[in-house]
């Protein structure tokens, strides 16, 4: 396996983005390019990428803007962008999606997003025409009716007290209720993975444990927003195969229920090859739970079943397709 390190401008002005692809030995089946989570960074996943090229994928990916070594000063950790940062992650995604096709023109090249990173990719799907193979979207969530809430809460904060500003008030409404199933937790993230060592990981990483910026949590909620909105992902090409996959003890993804509404809500838009597995027992982060091995090997049987299928993937015609403005009342959520 070989790796490669790389930097590239970001869409936010005057900052850098970090990427690393790794390339495996032999033939090429395809790129998988991932997506992180909030308050997470690509470094963390370092043995599913070696997984991924151990059975012939490139496997890339890029720290968001306000993640991992994509971020100079500490105080930058969980903010985007005072403008738009929603739109800028993905963005920077995009970029990263070309710079991949050509550093290895004519591969399959299939889109991975966990968590945050999951929004990053749907909102990708809709608004990018892309030569895209498929989209593995791993700890998502189905439609929150209080996300649209939750932009106007934060965009207050920040205006307020800052865009910088880290608001225990905001944590606790994303994610004060996620430990509710889990008897005894030790700590507010218990919920994240049953792996003892892995969430002790995360309280003691300093790249991890940061309350999101008042900015960044609205950017956050404006992607949960947009992504559930049917009529935005109606723009994406019905073609496009989907793996959906979960913990069933997932607060996020409402233990299974809100996988099973999303893998509806594509269903409904006739999306044409769409799978869902759940994870028993699992919980947030698969590829850093106790059954990660299984996790492994669903995402790869799925690679491997679509590696030799031709799609052609079709968009619509409207130059202003999956345009969206999370402060747009029109706007409303399925």
């Amino acid at each position: 396996m070989i790796s490669e390190e790389l930097h590239f401008p970001s869409s936010e002005e005057g900052e850098s983005i970090y990427a690393r692809y790794y390339i495996p030995y032999g033939e090429v089946k395809g790129i998988v390019q991932f997506a992180h989570g909030m308050c997470d960074y690509g470094d963390r996943y370092r043995d599913f990428f070696h997984e991924l090229t151990d059975c012939g994928y490139v496997a890339a990916f890029s720290d968001h803007l306000g993640h991992g070594r994509s971020v100079q000063d500490p105080l930058d950790l969980g903010f985007f962008s005072a403008r738009d940062g929603y739109r800028k992650v993905v963005e920077d995604y995009a970029k990263f999606y070309d710079i991949l096709d050509e550093k290895f023109p004519g591969e399959k090249h299939y889109m991975m997003g966990h968590s945050m990173g999951s929004f990053i990719v749907r909102y990708f799907m809709s608004v990018y025409r892309k030569n895209m193979a498929g989209a593995i979207l791993m700890g998502t969530s189905g439609p929150n009716p209080l996300a649209g809430v939750g932009v106007a809460v934060a965009a207050a904060l920040a205006l307020i007290r800052g865009g910088y500003y880290r608001s225990s008030f905001l944590e606790r409404m994303a994610f004060g209720s996620y430990n509710k199933r889990i008897e005894d937790p030790e700590t507010l993230w218990d919920w994240l993975s049953r792996d003892r060592k892995a969430v002790d990981s995360f309280n003691e990483d300093e790249l991890r444990n940061k309350t999101f910026t008042a900015s960044g949590f609205k950017d956050l909620f404006s992607l949960v927003h947009a992504v559930n909105i049917q009529t935005f992902m109606e723009d994406a090409p019905k073609e496009l195969p989907i793996l959906l996959i979960s913990g069933e003890e997932d607060p996020l993804g409402n233990y299974g229920k809100g996988i099973q509404k999303l893998e509806d809500m594509f269903l409904s838009m006739d999306f044409q090859d769409v799978e869902t597995k759940l994870f028993s027992g699992a919980r947030h982060e698969l590829c850093h739970e106790l059954n990660r091995e299984e996790v492994y090997e669903t995402i790869i049987d799925w690679l491997d079943r679509h590696m030799n299928r031709n799609i052609e993937l079709t968009f619509p015609e409207d130059e202003d397709f999956g345009i969206y403005d999370p402060e747009d009342e029109t706007e409303e959520s399925e």
